[in-house]
């Protein structure tokens, strides 16, 4: 009887074992898929954030162009605008 009961305890602190290696493994591999996730998400951010400030670039350096052909038009009309109000 004290035989089984040994071999029993034994066989239950091996089962609890293999139980607790089992949810080890599956929280590290739990953990490994997160950080997975979380490495592409972020490099995926970089990437769009990246795309946006080229783009963004691109224009503002558009808009300052199209800023500076205003004001060059805008200082040509009132030039004008003075000096055919001084010959009037």
């Amino acid at each position: 009887m004290f035989d089984e009961l040994s071999e029993s305890r034994t066989e239950t602190r091996e089962t609890i074992e293999k139980v607790v290696k089992a949810q080890r493994s599956a929280g590290e591999a739990a953990v490994e898929a997160a950080r997975d996730v979380a490495s592409t998400t972020a490099e995926r951010v970089r990437t769009g954030v990246s795309r946006v400030t080229s783009r963004v670039g691109s224009e503002a350096g558009e808009v300052a162009e199209a800023t500076k052909e205003g004001a060059e038009r805008t200082r040509k009309t009132a030039a004008s605008a003075a000096n055919g109000a001084g010959t009037d």
